[in-house]
């Protein structure tokens, strides 16, 4: 059985490391993103959140307010399809 590599990462590797993620996916840095108050999503301005949640979850994820809220409302209906989809299974068996 091979040894898993259990080298942490430098604080500075994995801040490369997510805005090549970022970059690949989004087409922005999310280091960039943060420090010009910018989604990286959508590329608009996140400088207003309706919650004090909605702006601390900015910092770690990037994303605006209207993104953050579609992202949920996403979210929550692949939960309810998904919890539909069981119910029909478990009701067939």
């Amino acid at each position: 059985m091979n040894e898993v590599n259990k080298e942490k990462w430098s604080e500075e590797k994995r801040k490369k490391v997510i805005d090549y993620i970022y970059e690949k996916n989004y087409g922005r840095k999310f280091s960039e993103s943060i420090a010009h108050n910018i989604c990286v999503i959508c590329g608009g301005e996140a400088k207003e959140f309706t919650t004090e949640k909605y702006r601390k979850d900015y910092l770690n994820t990037g994303n605006c307010q209207k993104c953050a809220t579609d992202l949920e409302e996403k979210i929550k209906k692949m939960v309810e399809i998904s919890n539909n989809i069981r119910m029909r299974y478990t009701e067939r068996n």
